[in-house]
């Protein structure tokens, strides 16, 4: 305060009255105490300032939630332990005071210089096979977060198939029979990855036919699938299993690699043999003896019922009952009539499914002297 007569200065007091303590602008004020003095010898001018306050400079708070996978496991969610994420104040590194999690969520507790704390918090929703985002927040538990310049990079969380091989307890071969080829093998299944790689599946049973066999088996997901082996009965190299059938959960969470899921049935062997010979000319053409046997498999050594038939010309047929109802002509030509060699050959067709059937013949030679 100016311009006071100088008796009169050591008895006026002047005091401000204006504060601020929060980021803003106030008016400021004042009181006069007189001390005795007579105000009316005085015409008062007042010029009072604004009061300011600015906010300090904003701290970065920065996290940076890390990339995460997990084989499927029928659970939402990822399992997270300290260390999900990376969180540093004005370019200092800080670590968790408190942890709490659960299946797909958890928070961590921070405490910053000066005493503001706050808790982090992470969850994401990964369920089936896929990618999805691991997010994150700040919830302040004291202090102000609008002194904070706040940065959160979220993560992402990977779910991948969970693997399964199965034993469908195939391979090898068999000849054809006309029946089903061999006896089905046990089927059986394990993990290849996960918490429980290598360890095998819960078989829940199944059925055993004369021809297939079925087992059904229990994930420890909750999820349940059923594996048909069924062994083949035609010529050819056979899957024994389409794969699995899922009664429960969704097919696409499992990658399933099957091994010992193939069969072959060898074709039935038949040979034809012929038995020629020396004679003495007759006049008459000759004819050679014939024989038909089954050469592998079960029936080997054996012969197919056959019956006979000789053509006015001496031409011999042979009429033979195959498996499955096929059947095989065969048909031996007689030798000439005048006195030579003569090679004889037989020739064959089958009536029926000649794929099944691998077929030899041998010739013979017939002398007429």
């Amino acid at each position: 305060m100016t311009g006071l007569a100088y008796a009169d200065q050591s008895k006026v007091t002047v005091t401000a009255t204006g504060s601020i303590t929060e980021v803003g602008t106030a008016e400021n004020g004042y009181t006069i105490d007189w001390g005795g003095v007579n105000s009316a010898n005085y015409v008062i001018t007042v010029e009072l300032g604004i009061l300011e306050v600015t906010p300090a400079p904003r701290k970065a708070l920065v996290v940076a939630i890390k990339d995460a996978s997990k084989v499927y496991d029928g659970f939402a969610g990822l399992f997270y332990a300290d260390g999900a994420a990376t969180v540093s104040c004005a370019g200092v590194a800080l670590s968790p005071t408190g942890y709490a999690g659960v299946d797909g969520r958890c928070t961590y507790d921070y405490t910053l210089d000066g005493g503001d704390s706050f808790t982090l918090t992470i969850k994401d929703t990964g369920l089936n096979v896929g990618t999805y985002p691991i997010t994150g927040s700040i919830s302040f538990t004291s202090g102000d977060a609008s002194n904070y310049d706040i940065s959160i990079t979220n993560g992402t969380c990977t779910v991948l198939p969970l693997g399964i091989s199965v034993d469908v307890g195939g391979g090898g071969s068999a000849v054809y029979s006309g029946s089903a080829a061999g006896t089905p093998g046990t089927i059986s299944a394990k993990y290849t990855n996960g918490p429980r790689a290598g360890e095998a599946l819960t078989s829940g049973g199944g059925a055993i036919l004369e021809d297939r066999i079925t087992a059904t088996f229990t994930l420890y997901t909750d999820d349940g699938f059923s594996i048909e082996s069924v062994m083949p009965t035609e010529v050819g190299t056979h899957t024994l299993s389409d794969g699995a059938r899922f009664s429960s959960g969704n097919a696409s969470n499992y990658s399933i690699s099957y091994s010992n899921n193939t069969f072959t049935v060898e074709a039935l062997k038949i040979g034809i043999t012929l038995y020629g010979g020396t004679f003495d000319y007759s006049g008459d053409p000759m004819v050679a003896d014939v024989s038909v046997q089954y050469l592998n498999g079960e029936r080997a050594g054996d012969s197919p019922g056959i019956d006979y038939a000789m053509g006015g010309d001496m031409t011999l047929t042979l009429t033979c009952t195959l498996l499955s109802g096929d059947t095989m002509t065969v048909t031996v030509p007689p030798s000439g009539v005048e006195a030579g060699s003569y090679e004889i050959r037989a020739s064959h067709s089958i009536s029926g499914t000649a794929s099944r059937y691998a077929v030899s013949s041998s010739g013979c030679t017939i002398i007429i002297q």
